[in-house]
């Protein structure tokens, strides 16, 4: 699944919405979008445990990690997927790191 298909995907198919939100980090060999609507998303959650822990953890294999290996965080598989989660509240994660090639992959965070 390519991260970029399943983006302008969800854009087409998404309404624009005054409350839809899209974050974009950028930090030493690590990109982050993060897509959520913000009157059903938990914003401070997103705070503390998506956006802050990026920028303190520098290594994109450990920022990897900790994502892999947080309680609320899931890879997504399918387009289809993403855009039902999204449209419940889940903020969706697209996620990209360079180590010796570039990779991505779409994940969710739960509220």
């Amino acid at each position: 699944m390519s991260i970029h298909h399943v983006k302008e995907a969800l854009k087409a198919k998404i309404p624009k919405a005054e409350d839809l939100v899209i974050k974009k980090l950028h930090a030493t060999g690590k990109h982050l979008e993060v897509m959520y609507f913000k009157t059903i998303s938990d914003e401070a959650q997103l705070q503390t445990y998506l956006i802050k822990p990026f920028y303190e953890i520098s290594a994109p294999d450990q920022f990897l990690a900790y994502l892999q290996s947080h309680p609320k965080v899931k890879s997504l598989e399918s387009e289809e997927k993403v855009q039902e989660e999204l449209i419940r509240g889940i903020s969706i994660l697209f996620w990209t790191w360079i180590n010796m090639k570039k990779r991505q992959r779409v994940m969710l965070v739960n509220r």
